[in-house]
């Protein structure tokens, strides 16, 4: 990939438009398309892959899959979203966007407004899990702490989530190619945090994602 322009994923206009990841690294190539089935088959191929990008496409895929719909719109959008689920059943990203343009889909009173109340949410959604969402490792700092290296993450990250900071990713000079394209704090960082995801992965796939949301 020679482009400095490259990006994962965009909305334009009125389609999708996301890198093929099963390309790279030999090749940048981009898919186009306004067809929520379409999406559904990147997702299930691999196209797309990884957890925020996963959730954004399909937040964008029921919302696009609902410009031309006149009727029949509670079965369209079950139809849907039972469709998308179905692309990774396990991907909590997935479902995490899912639900959450079903809650408004829910609250929609006048259906004509439906596309526009969805494709909002969808935008929203994009927002939260864009490129912009910062990323680090306690690890990098800390060392492997063994069986306890997930326990200790969520407590520094709680840490991090009280006093309004980031704390680095440090000693990676040499990103690859995927590794560029999200937000990797290199140096420490001032922000305010009301929700974090912790990851974990363990030799012989002992694994765990947990979020944690700043109570008030």
């Amino acid at each position: 990939m020679n482009s400095k322009n490259y990006y994962s994923i965009k909305f334009i206009e009125d389609h999708l438009s996301f890198l093929d990841q099963t390309k790279l690294p030999l090749q940048e190539v981009y898919i186009e398309t306004d067809d929520y089935e379409r999406i559904a088959i990147a997702i299930e191929k691999l196209e797309l892959r990884g957890a925020p990008l996963i959730g954004i496409s399909a937040a964008f895929a029921l919302a696009l899959s609902f410009k031309e719909i006149k009727s029949n719109h509670k079965e369209h959008f079950l139809k849907v979203y039972k469709r998308l689920a179905s692309t990774r059943p396990t991907a909590v990203n997935l479902f995490y966007a899912l639900d959450r343009m079903k809650n408004v889909f829910e609250k929609i009173d006048e259906y004509s407004n439906s596309y526009q109340m969805l494709f909002n949410e969808a935008k929203a959604i994009y927002e939260i899990f864009g490129n912009e969402v910062p990323v680090s490792s306690t690890k990098s700092m800390t060392g492997h702490e063994c069986w306890m290296a997930g326990a200790s993450e969520v407590i520094y990250s709680i840490l991090m989530m009280q006093n309004g900071f980031i704390a680095p990713n440090i000693n990676l000079e040499n990103p690859d190619d995927d590794a560029k394209k999200i937000n990797l704090v290199s140096k420490t960082k001032n922000q305010k945090i009301d929700v974090f995801l912790s990851n974990s992965f363990g030799f012989g796939g002992t694994n765990s994602a947990l979020i944690v949301k700043k109570f008030d």
